[in-house]
Parts: C-alpha cells; sequence; structure tokens
C-alpha cells in the first residue's frame, strides 16, 4: 500500500504509488494559485531490479541538480476546484 508524507506547512504532499514504483507530489504556490503535480521515480524502483548503472544515473541526476521526475502537470486554481469536487464526490460514494 501507498504511503502519503504531507508537509503542510509548505503546500506540499508526496504520495508513493502502491507498486513503489513512482512518488507524486502535488506542490500548491500561494502566489500564483496553481498546483504543480509531479511524477518521480521512487529509489524504491532501483532497489531491487535495477543495474549499478540505472541507479548511479538516478544518483548523478540529484547531484546535478535534476529531479528524476517522469512527469509533470501545472493546474489552475479552477482546475483545482475541479479536482476538489470531483474527488469528494468519489469519498461520499
Amino acid at each position: 500500500m501507498g504511503t502519503i508524507t504531507n508537509f503542510s506547512k509548505d503546500h506540499i504532499i508526496c504520495v508513493v504509488c502502491d507498486c513503489n514504483q513512482e512518488v507524486l507530489v502535488l506542490n500548491y504556490d500561494e502566489n500564483t494559485k496553481t498546483l504543480d503535480l509531479a511524477m518521480y521515480e521512487s529509489y524504491a524502483a532501483y532497489n531491487h531490479n535495477s543495474s549499478w548503472f540505472q541507479k548511479i544515473r538516478y544518483i548523478w541526476k540529484i547531484l546535478i541538480g535534476q529531479h528524476p521526475y517522469t512527469d509533470q502537470i501545472i493546474i489552475n486554481h479552477n482546475q483545482i476546484k475541479d479536482i476538489n469536487k470531483f474527488l469528494c464526490e468519489l469519498i461520499t460514494k
């Protein structure tokens, strides 16, 4: 089962996928009222089934200041409201 780490004072939440292969990071920017959603490769994905080269590549990305993310989307305030409504409807069913 995936885990959630909430950094509420920084408006960031990290959700680890149930398969432990990716991490979803949601980062809210108060100034622009936008939400940055990024999918990162989880280090757990490299623990067992990756070559040393893949592990070093992952570490190298971090050392040179890049993030090992696989995809990213930024949504505006109205889209955040729509997503919130959708999720609330799912929870109440």
